[in-house]
């Protein structure tokens, strides 16, 4: 839902430099003019982000359930 670290975006009407997530503490570190903006994530994600993770969740088709089927598990063995 977010964009990579290091990419532009558009935040309050000015363009930013995404350089750091934190999702566990819920936000996002925002530089621009070579002052640092600690912003809350949940002001950087799209409108209604979180009708799309149910819907998401509630996919019987998920692209997402479909590549974890097929992607191998860390220290697995056969």
């Amino acid at each position: 839902i977010l964009p990579d670290v290091g990419t532009s975006l558009c935040y309050d009407g000015r363009e930013y430099n995404l350089i750091f997530v934190e999702p566990l503490r819920g936000y996002a570190l925002l530089e621009r003019g070579g002052k640092k903006f600690e912003v809350p994530l949940k002001e950087l994600l799209p409108n209604h982000y979180e009708r799309a993770l149910e819907h998401c969740r509630a996919c019987p088709t998920c692209c997402r359930r479909v590549s974890i089927d097929h992607e191998a598990t860390v220290g697995a063995t056969e």
